[in-house]
């Protein structure tokens, strides 16, 4: 385990207590005492909680992007919303800030994502140079997380990027690991300056990721979905929920995003 990792949350006030459940499972569960770190949007954390879980809480400026006001107008077609509805997802592009040089790996969790076991599991896992996560539903392709909405964009962005990846399978980002040495492979204004530029985002933040990290870096790696506990015994590391693994329990996982055998009181 790496003595240099930090872990990353990111909230606004509206999902507060779902990232304070994630913070305590973290440093409970998954008996965390290294680095903390919360990137909080629009409100400050309790200090008494902050001080409680040393969680260190940082303001990084706020990405403002105009792609928000046009989708107002016009939405996505087939979309869930969230292009109008969870804009502060946006706000994760931040996580591969430059501020983070200063340790060598990431652990990323979503505000809510439930930890059950040691996060030395997430922190034993080689990231070396790459961006490691879950992949998304595996019986979609990436091509699937660009909205044709916008023709035009959408050709474009075809023209300029290709498809040689849209048969693959792409990045779940709800939890993600990566290697700080990725933060020198490109400058941070440049990563964030497509989301203007094209008007294909249908997942957010989450189509943006696979873009730059499979299309454009290709530096992504599939996370494993089972690993080896203390014990030498098979554990899986992460899912969705425990529906994926009928029969299962949150007792086999070491984390899961949307847990539905243990609600958010432990009960």
């Amino acid at each position: 385990m790496s003595q240099n990792t930090v872990i990353v949350l990111l909230c606004d006030e509206k999902y507060q207590q779902k990232v304070k459940r994630t913070i305590i499972d973290i440093r409970s569960r998954g008996e965390w005492t290294n680095d903390l770190v919360l990137l909080s949007v629009d409100f400050d954390l309790n200090k008494n909680f902050k001080d409680f879980y040393k969680v260190i809480e940082v303001k990084l400026p706020y990405l403002h992007f105009n792609i928000h006001d046009k989708l107002k107008n016009k939405p996505y077609e087939g979309s869930d919303g969230r292009e109008t509805q969870k804009t502060t997802q946006w706000q994760k592009l931040n996580v591969f800030h430059p501020f983070f040089k200063k340790w060598d790996k990431v652990i990323f969790f979503d505000a809510g994502y439930r930890v059950f076991d040691k996060i030395k599991y997430f922190d034993d896992l080689d990231c070396s140079n790459s961006l490691l996560t879950p992949e998304d539903n595996p019986y979609k392709r990436l091509e699937c997380v660009f909205s044709k909405t916008y023709i035009k964009d959408y050709n474009q962005f075809i023209q300029d990027f290709g498809t040689n990846h849209f048969d693959e399978l792409y990045i779940m980002n709800c939890m993600f690991i990566y290697d700080t040495k990725i933060l020198d492979l490109f400058d941070f204004n440049e990563f964030i300056s497509y989301v203007d530029k094209y008007t294909i985002w249908l997942l957010n933040e989450m189509s943006y990721m696979n873009f730059y990290f499979i299309m454009k870096l290709n530096i992504w790696k599939m996370m494993p979905r089972i690993i080896k506990d203390e014990n030498g015994n098979n554990k899986r590391l992460h899912d969705w929920c425990e529906h994926c693994v009928p029969g299962s329990t949150w007792r086999d996982f070491v984390g899961v995003k949307y847990p539905v055998t243990i609600d958010f009181d432990c009960n």
